[in-house]
């Protein structure tokens, strides 16, 4: 199947809120009538293109929700981005304004859309179901606002040309028309599958995805909701062999594949930057800079719990050969690549040595090799956390080398190979920025995750142990030989499993959309968001260079809390995002007192 190009039309303009006061490259007022099923056609592409756009899920939806995740680094250079990476974000930060933004000119689209398709002279059938299209839409656009913000300005009616002021409506009633439209869409979608549209078991499985994040945060009796979709989309889609696969080169006709938005390099609207924010500078022929990368500390949970997981070489660059001028640099030695003219990244590293090889220009001469080299789990107490002191203390072969490379005073100026960098948007297709790798939203594995809490917490934990176990099966299977990740055994406890289930799905979406969301997911109850931040804050070689970098440098470490401390106010404030500032400008329904934190 061809990637969908999202055609877009120019129908007019219409607002939602008083942020949004850009005008839309494509959109439509309540004046519009649709002649005919093209035009209709035509003007639903393009309210799915504005969810394809850099304001969400081609740039700022993933770099603010992974970024300011939990486990995501960013320079701690004193910008928008290091607040919002540090856990304070700021009201005037340009890709919270953005997101903001972007899912609002969403809402408005889709508003506009099924007003006027409604009102249309079309065939019925074709009216219902470009509606349950929209209103698919426009679900996923309150989701994530609602996720992200909590209480949020509401309408589902169309706004005449201009501002429009609309103060907070609870999440819980943005959560119920999330409900209802999701439930129009199941009820009036193809079953089939198309690639960038929703389909009735997507509706149905975003249903069990909202039903799960309501029983997450209190409302029980959710919990039988969500097993009642989970079980029904459950067989409907199905695990890729490899989990690899999933980020390949432009994905097509996945098995896994829920819900996608694709991408193409040749249109002027449907853009992904995502190979620009997140690969590794001069890694292939377009330009990228690795500005949000992973933690230390996430890359050794992940790794400590699984060694030789396969899941991590599909989600992490380690290494990789340098690009220059457009092409992959010139092999420096006559013998072997090295790290003269490759690179590397945490937990790899590249030192100094004395050897001397050949050049491979034909010259015959001779220079000095840069070597590379690994963090030694195999030889520390703890590999999930190894050790600045046990490392340092020279009973380990390189543990010198390593501490030089990852935690010396005169190193802390590297730039992005001191943290893991984020593999999946890798796109060695890209053109100038712009990149044409699809994305999954919502991918069968994370469901399956999702459908293991709903069946822990209704009382069957031996039946989420099997679900886990059919993620990890696969993550097996993605390499011959693999024996991890290990299937988790039954009899463990509920709590038990709780917790593990809740590092699982971040291990297998780490450096996905929606990363902020998945580490939110349970607010404050049971401290998992609490765990997860001690995972930085406790983790010696991030200790270590906080410490020596603290103040002093760009690419430093953080630590978590107030001074450190993660107390509840600090986790409860970090559970939603600020309102931006300039709707709290231009929106007067809206104050600084209503832009409370937390659920």
């Amino acid at each position: 199947m061809k990637t969908l190009k999202y055609i877009t039309l120019v129908l007019g303009i219409s607002l939602l809120s008083s942020c949004l006061d850009e005008e839309p490259k494509y959109s439509m007022d309540n004046t519009v009538q649709f002649s005919n099923e093209a035009n209709a056609k035509m003007a639903l592409d393009g309210c799915y293109g504005y969810m394809t756009t850099h304001n969400v899920y081609g740039h700022f939806y993933a770099e603010l929700t992974i970024g300011g995740s939990g486990f995501g680094w960013f320079q701690t250079n004193g910008s928008y981005q290091d607040d919002y990476t540090s856990l304070r974000a700021r009201l005037s930060d340009d890709l919270n304004q953005g997101v903001w933004q972007g899912l609002y000119q969403v809402v408005n689209e889709t508003n506009s859309f099924i007003a006027n398709v409604v009102d249309s002279p079309l065939d019925n059938d074709v009216k219902v179901t470009m509606a349950a299209q929209a209103k698919f839409l426009r679900a996923l656009a309150y989701y994530n606002l609602a996720t992200l913000w909590g209480d949020v300005p509401f309408k589902t009616t169309v706004s005449a040309i201009g501002a429009v002021d609309l103060p907070r409506t609870p999440k819980a009633e943005i959560f119920a028309q999330c409900e209802s439209d999701w439930t129009d869409a199941f009820n009036d979608l193809p079953a089939t599958v198309t690639d960038g549209y929703g389909s009735k078991w997507a509706a149905k499985a975003f249903l069990g995805k909202l039903y799960h994040t309501m029983a997450c945060q209190g409302d029980d009796s959710a919990w039988q909701k969500a097993k009642e979709c989970f079980d029904a989309v459950y067989g409907k889609f199905a695990l890729e062999g490899k989990f690899q696969d999933l980020f390949a080169d432009n994905v097509n006709n996945s098995k896994e594949s829920i819900f996608q938005l694709n991408y193409t390099t040749t249109s002027d609207y449907n853009k992904s930057r995502l190979h620009w924010v997140f690969s590794p500078r001069d890694s292939g022929v377009g330009v990228s800079w690795a500005r949000t990368t992973i933690t230390k500390s996430f890359y050794d949970k992940f790794r400590g719990t699984y060694p030789g997981d396969p899941r991590i070489e599909g989600t992490f660059f380690r290494k990789w050969r340098k690009y220059q001028n457009g092409a992959p640099k010139k092999q420096i030695f006559k013998e072997r690549l090295t790290a003269n003219d490759s690179a590397y990244c945490y937990p790899y590293f590249s030192y100094a040595t004395d050897e001397l090889l050949e050049l491979n220009d034909g010259t015959g001469k001779t220079q000095k090799v840069q070597a590379e080299d690994c963090i030694p789990y195999d030889q520390v107490s703890d590999p999930m956390n190894p050790s600045y002191d046990e490392l340092n203390s020279g009973d380990i072969a390189n543990g010198k080398r390593v501490i030089d490379n990852f935690a010396n005073k005169s190193k802390l100026n590297a730039y992005q190979t001191h943290w893991p960098i984020i593999k999946k948007y890798y796109d060695p297709a890209q053109v100038g920025q712009n990149a044409h790798k699809n994305v999954i939203v919502y991918r069968y594995a994370e469901m399956l995750l999702d459908m293991a809490d709903v069946y822990n917490e209704t009382g069957n934990t031996d039946k989420a142990i099997s679900l886990v176990n059919e993620v990890l099966k696969r993550a097996r299977q993605s390499i011959a030989g693999a024996t991890q990740p290990a299937d988790w055994t039954t009899g463990l406890g509920k709590d038990e499993v709780r917790e593990k289930i809740y590092f699982e799905r971040l291990f297998e979406t780490c450096g996905e959309h929606g990363q902020y969301q998945r580490a939110r997911i349970w607010g404050t109850r049971y401290d998992l968001f609490k765990h997860l931040l001690e995972v930085n804050n406790n983790h010696s070689i991030t200790q270590k260079v906080y410490e020596l970098g603290e103040g002093k440098v760009n690419f430093s470490e953080r630590r978590f809390g107030d001074n450190g401390v993660l107390t509840d106010d600090f986790l409860k404030k970090n559970l939603l995002l600020p309102i931006c500032q300039k709707e709290l400008n231009t929106n007067s329904a809206i104050t600084d007192a209503d832009n409370n934190f937390g659920y």
